[in-house]
């Protein structure tokens, strides 16, 4: 044969090889988080893709119809795992739990058939009627007539990939862009091996009697690979993206009205990746082991949920700040408030989550009874204060926290001896979504400031840094605290 078909064919091994190293990664990785569903479905994909091929990949040069045959029908406990395997993967990052044990094992029953006739057909010949050997490039390959059975094997394998693709396209048009990489990428995974599987049996293979489905997978795992690696496949399924933000349409519509709304997606995504990962994975095991477990164990996975939904809470709650003032619908309402007690009850809740040995030092000097401010943008101004002090002082170093008097202001100020802040960063200080360069691998968004910024200027204030990199950093902060002209006087009960 001409030499460019023959080295065609060595490549067609040399590709069949890394396809199979791909598809081993990618289900290991899904294996090791099997206790989430979608892992495990894409795990099982992978796995009965990267079988098909190795087998077929053993198959090639061997020599002899009966040792060929032999593999040929090992290959089909790949072969009739994928398409099953490909249903339940598209069903789980579509968000749709129609899948039970019992649906299952339903649909299992003609890929089992599928595996007794193809292990028996020497008895009936009703999946091949015929089979025998083809000369196709430097290869003798298995040459077969297909029977009934494996007519009706192909059309239900075909119809479970329909459907999977149908309900990943409608998961595809109703989720962000975000996710819809990951469906498009799962969406083109699978057309690869379709179309190749399709050309084989039509007889248009350009390449003879060589099966290039098994070819095609190296698509499929090229794309889930970079879905994996590159686009978090695993971190973040678009239904959990559902249950933050389907009930927040009105709110954030004011997002809509910039660049913000994108800028979020891009820059916070992987923000909700851990805590929501961490969330799917305690509610799964407690769903599967909990009745086993004892108290301390379910309590422990129940507060990681609930840490977890604080901090998505919290991030939400930044980014609505951000477009309600952007959209002029944030307010400031000055009530009556006790700020000692107010602060003292802050510092008590913010001390939960200090790191080890850091303290909150709370000093209060002549503050007005009582001081008329906005008890909710008050509180967005010192958390964002008070929770990065935390996050950049390193454990042990003390925080504190000043509040005082002022004629009729009254002055906040918070003091870490943390990382400190670089000058160059400082004049973007309270831009939504910088982060100062010395910040290395610490998390966050570089939205704190930036709410910090909108709910002083929306209170009438104003606020200064002073800050050195390895120095610390002390922000203050100056509220108006007198009683606004026309207020009426707070009643004693």
């Amino acid at each position: 044969m001409p030499e460019a078909g023959y080295w065609a064919y060595r490549g067609y091994q040399v590709a069949l090889v890394v396809t199979v190293v791909i598809a081993a990664t990618i289900a290991v990785m899904g294996f090791r988080r099997r206790a989430e569903r979608r892992a495990a479905a894409l795990a099982s994909l992978m796995a009965s893709c990267g079988l098909w091929s190795l087998l077929y990949a053993l198959e090639m040069p061997l020599p002899g119809s009966p040792a060929k045959l032999l593999i040929s029908r090992l290959e089909y406990f790949g072969i009739v795992a994928a398409p099953l395997a490909w249903l339940v993967t598209a069903l789980e990052f579509a968000g749709k739990s129609w899948i039970t044990r019992r649906r299952l094992a339903y649909l299992s029953i003609m890929p089992l058939v599928t595996l007794c006739m193809v292990w028996t057909n020497d008895l009936h010949h009703w999946f091949w009627t015929t089979t025998g050997l083809a000369l196709s490039g430097p290869f003798w390959l298995l040459a077969t007539t297909y029977g009934p059975a494996f007519c009706f094997h192909t059309a239900y394998s075909y119809a479970l990939m329909l459907a999977g693709s149908y309900f990943l396209l409608l998961a595809y048009r109703r989720t962000w862009q975000l996710y819809r990489r990951q469906a498009r990428a799962l969406l083109l995974g699978m057309l690869a091996p379709w179309c190749g599987n399709v050309i084989f049996l039509t007889g248009l293979n350009p390449l003879g009697k060589l099966d290039l489905t098994p070819l095609a997978f190296l698509g499929t795992g090229l794309a889930l690979g970079w879905s994996v690696f590159g686009q978090h496949l695993l971190d973040l399924a678009p239904i959990a993206r559902d249950v933050v933000f389907t009930n927040l349409s009105d709110q954030v519509f004011v997002i809509e009205l910039s660049d913000l709304k994108s800028r979020f997606v891009s820059t916070t995504s992987h923000e909700f990746r851990t805590p929501l990962s961490a969330i799917l994975s305690s509610a799964e095991l407690l769903e599967r082991h909990g009745a086993r477990w004892e108290e301390d164990r379910r309590l422990r996975h129940l507060h990681q949920i609930e840490a977890a939904a604080r901090h998505m809470a919290q991030l939400l709650e930044d980014v609505l700040t951000i477009g309600r003032a952007e959209a002029g619908q944030l307010v400031c309402h000055p009530t009556a408030l006790d700020l000692g007690s107010f602060c003292r009850d802050l510092v008590d809740e913010m001390g939960r989550i200090t790191l080890p040995g850091q303290t909150i030092a709370l000093s209060e000097r002549d503050l007005p009874v009582p001081a008329w401010l906005d008890e909710k943008l008050l509180r967005e101004i010192l958390t964002n204060l008070l929770s990065n002090a935390i996050k950049y002082s390193p454990a042990g170093q003390p925080i504190a926290l000043t509040a005082v008097r002022c004629g009729p202001d009254v002055v906040l100020s918070v003091t870490d001896q943390g990382i400190g802040i670089p000058l160059a960063d400082q004049a973007r200080l309270y831009e939504a979504f910088h982060r100062a360069a010395n910040v290395g691998t610490i998390p966050g968004t570089g939205l704190g400031l930036a709410v910090l910024k909108k709910a002083v200027d929306t209170h009438g204030g104003r606020i200064e840094c002073e800050s050195a990199p390895g120095q610390g950093t002390i922000f203050t902060v100056t509220l108006r605290a007198a009683q606004p002209a026309g207020q009426p006087e707070p009643c004693d009960a």
